[in-house]
């Protein structure tokens, strides 16, 4: 995807996404950040590239939790991850993206390769950010997030 298109085609501004590098983690009900916007901008969102793996030992997972980016929050669902589990849990084998309830630390959720296309997402509000999570809770336990975000900080 070309990042120079064209962000307002009335008042004739071409803006250039950049992509976002994403090294973080998320446990129990938290959400993983991905991209933030600037302060008073809309996050408009093109492509998300990530991979999800556990780095510590889950307790009390949700059996068969999609994990899922959402706009800011777990209600607004805008990509999801859900693929059949795999039969070996290691971080080689695994290509499932479905949690079981005590994942080790050597499984491996897949990757998430979502595109947005040429209009991007534009998130609902001003700064709100885009994030990653498992849709219920976790008991204990830390799922690592990499990846980049190809995004821009559009203007109202």
């Amino acid at each position: 995807m070309d990042p120079k298109f064209r962000d307002n085609a009335a008042l004739r501004k071409r803006g250039a996404a950049t992509y976002r590098s994403v090294n973080t983690s998320f446990t129990t009900t938290g959400l993983a950040t991905l991209a933030t916007p600037a302060t008073g901008s809309v996050l408009r969102v093109y492509k998300v590239l990530l991979q999800a793996y556990v780095t510590t030992v889950l307790s009390g997972a949700t059996v068969g939790d999609p994990l899922v980016v959402v706009d800011n929050a777990i209600a607004n669902v805008v990509g999801i991850g859900r693929i059949q589990a795999a039969t070996a849990a290691t971080r080689v084998a695994q290509g499932g993206a479905v949690i079981a309830a005590n994942d080790a630390a050597t499984v491996h959720y897949g990757f998430w390769d979502i595109d947005y296309g040429d209009g991007g997402l534009r998130l609902a509000a001003v700064n709100n950010v885009l994030k990653f999570g498992a849709a219920n809770t976790i008991g204990s336990g830390v799922i690592a997030v990499v990846g980049v975000v190809l995004a821009l900080d559009d203007s109202l």
